[in-house]
């Protein structure tokens, strides 16, 4: 590893253990298991048990992560998810600067997108604190590897290239199943799409034919774990996903502020460019487009399935930022900008338990006490767990939230004009 990468992945690492220490020190532990935890949690004593897998599916597919856990930490399973999930987000950091050098030239700003990832309190640092067993962080780790390797497969889809995609494809797939959407989304690598801003001339466009190994490998994998598993089909892919018929639009783009935070704007304000950013790698506009449309249909915890889609959205925002470097240097902006995610990834504080309600905006004793009130259920401060979900908690809330996200995006995007012309004058 050459000094300059080696410096940069120790300052990755250390800041990720920063929020991860800091996580300890403010975050309780949800003090009783909660959603997908009681199924994965089973399924790891089941595999330490050397008994059949069964549980609920989609989870009882997920067999990656549980079985580490039964390898390992057979008679402490919680502690075991808790240490994976911490090392894998951990590891996450240091990939994501691997990553973003594919893009983004300077180190303070891959440095920046990787306190943003570090700061989600619904990412795998923070949350895995809040809930330990889950198998979300394993997983994106192997969407990264994935993903860089398939950007590499543009120029050449050597055999090497490929088998590495196989195995991590394979890999992948037996701790989620959605690992599937990198290599389809590689079959997009050589911009076969006739988008503006591509060039006709510029190379081979077919896909290269190798890739199909790892998607057949992957389905493999998945079709392998369908077989030695017991499932419980009682809450299935298509009830999940049926849920998208209760979900409305404005909880669907609450979701998506929600999961990035105010910093949006900054690819609402180079919009232009980002979408040439896409129509020039197509391969992470379909990974990208895959995530989109998995988020809407794929269940209730949007915020979460909108987060795979990180490593695009992180690399166009980081492109983004070196582009309009001059008119984001500015003091207010810059400054407003680092206030306002801070605020959004909910750095201050920690996730309310499940249980801690708090009382009715009419029996709070005192105005001060009212107002309060309502900021507590706005920005989750204390109490009212479920607010922070888009698919859940108060309705009347919800979209006050939306409103504040649009109404501070809107701000920002207006500022970043009049700066811009300033700049340009």
């Amino acid at each position: 590893m050459r000094p300059g990468v080696a410096t940069e992945a120790m300052l990755a690492a250390a800041i990720a253990a920063a929020f991860s220490v800091w996580s300890l020190v403010i975050q309780s532990p949800a003090s009783v298991i909660v959603w997908d935890a009681v199924q994965y949690l089973m399924m790891a004593g089941q595999l330490a048990a050397g008994q059949v897998v069964a549980a609920e599916a989609p989870y009882v597919y997920r067999l990656g992560t549980p079985w580490l856990v039964a390898q390992f930490w057979p008679d402490d399973p919680m502690r075991g998810y808790f240490l994976i999930n911490t090392v894998c987000a951990c590891a996450i950091a240091v990939a994501l600067t691997v990553w973003l050098r594919q893009g983004v030239e300077r180190m303070a700003v891959r440095l920046g997108l990787v306190a943003l990832y570090a700061a989600a309190w619904h990412g795998p640092i923070r949350y895995t604190h809040y809930n330990p067993a889950y198998v979300d962080p394993l997983f994106l780790l192997l969407v990264l590897a994935g993903l860089a390797v398939a950007s590499t497969l543009r120029d050449e889809a050597t055999p090497a290239k490929i088998a590495l995609l196989t195995l991590l494809t394979i890999a992948g797939t037996l701790v989620r199943e959605t690992m599937l959407l990198v290599p389809v989304a590689a079959l997009f690598v050589r911009n076969p799409l006739p988008l503006p801003g591509v060039d006709a001339d510029g190379g081979p466009r077919a896909f290269p034919v190798a890739v199909l190994i790892p998607i057949v490998a992957g389905v493999a994998a998945l079709t392998f774990t369908f077989a030695v598993v017991e499932a419980d089909t009682t809450r299935n892919y298509f009830a999940a996903a049926a849920q998208w018929i209760r979900k409305p639009p404005t909880s669907y783009l609450l979701a998506w502020f929600t999961a990035y935070g105010p910093v949006v704007a900054v690819l609402v304000f180079d919009w232009r460019a980002v979408a040439r950013d896409l129509a020039t790698r197509q391969h992470l506009l379909a990974y990208l487009g895959m995530c989109t449309v998995l988020a809407y249909f794929g269940g209730s915890d949007t915020e979460r399935f909108h987060f795979w889609a990180m490593p695009v959205v992180y690399l166009l925002l980081g492109r983004a930022v070196e582009r309009r470097w001059p008119v984001l240097r500015g003091t207010m902006i810059a400054g407003g900008l680092v206030v306002v995610q801070a605020v959004a990834s909910r750095v201050f504080w920690a996730i309310p338990d499940t249980n801690l309600e708090g009382p009715a905006l009419g029996d709070a004793p005192g105005i001060v006490a009212r107002l309060y009130g309502v900021v507590d259920r706005l920005l989750v401060i204390e109490h009212f767990h479920w607010n922070l979900w888009s698919s859940f908690g108060s309705q009347p809330f919800k979209l006050l939230r939306l409103g504040m996200y649009v109404g501070v995006t809107a701000c920002f995007v207006w500022a970043m004009s009049r700066r811009a012309r300033t700049v340009a004058a």
